[in-house]
């Protein structure tokens, strides 16, 4: 008992240190030997409880820590309710700082064997959130197109408010602004609805 209680302590500091490093140095610092310096341990110990970094990304999804939002099911999707969705992505994007880096690094850098897995889940949680489609939409692949649009433009701007506060006349640290923003989401979704894509007679 003291043995298993004395692994979970110790992998929780693992944990901890993981996402500290992540979340206030960024990416780039991620090191098993940063991440053993900070929890206190022999770097082997983050080997054989998590097998490296890999492991500890996928903990970090395991956790809820990275999207917890894109993993509740829609039963009945509607216009309305996957702007709700895409606007608390917005959200939670911009309160999580950590997934803000992993997402800069996807940007900046190339997989690795430790980050394969968590963009390939990331991508896949992302398609999977959105592939049932609304009964009030003209065609899927506009409304894919679209949704990518809008996801990219709020990743791009989460992104960008680390280290500037504009873009073009957006003020990236001004809470109206994304207020402002989000209120639009609907108003392009709704822009696919049969009565608002038909040609003018």
């Amino acid at each position: 008992m003291t043995t298993t209680k004395n692994r979970s302590e110790t992998e929780n500091r693992i944990y901890r240190a993981f996402t500290n490093i992540l979340e206030t140095e960024g990416f780039a610092k991620l090191g098993i030997n940063a991440i053993a310096k900070q929890a206190g341990v022999d770097k082997n110990l983050v080997y054989r409880y998590f097998d490296g970094l890999q492991g500890l990304f996928l903990r970090y999804v395991e956790e809820g820590d990275f999207f917890p939002y894109l993993d509740q099911p829609d039963t009945m999707p509607s216009l309305e309710r996957i702007a709700e969705k895409v606007t608390a992505y917005a959200r939670e994007l911009r309160a999580k700082p950590g997934t803000q880096e992993i997402l800069r690094s996807q940007v900046t850098q190339p997989h690795t064997d430790a980050t394969r897995p968590l963009f390939r889940y990331a991508n896949n949680r992302l398609i999977a959130s959105f592939e049932d489609l609304p009964v009030d939409i003209v065609d899927k692949t506009s409304f894919i197109h679209v949704i990518t649009l809008i996801i990219a433009g709020i990743v791009y701007l989460s992104l960008m408010s680390k280290h500037h506060r504009y873009f073009m006349n957006f003020h990236l640290q001004d809470e109206a602004n994304w207020t402002e923003l989000e209120a639009l989401i609907p108003l392009l979704l709704k822009g696919l609805t049969p009565e608002n894509t038909q040609p003018p007679s």
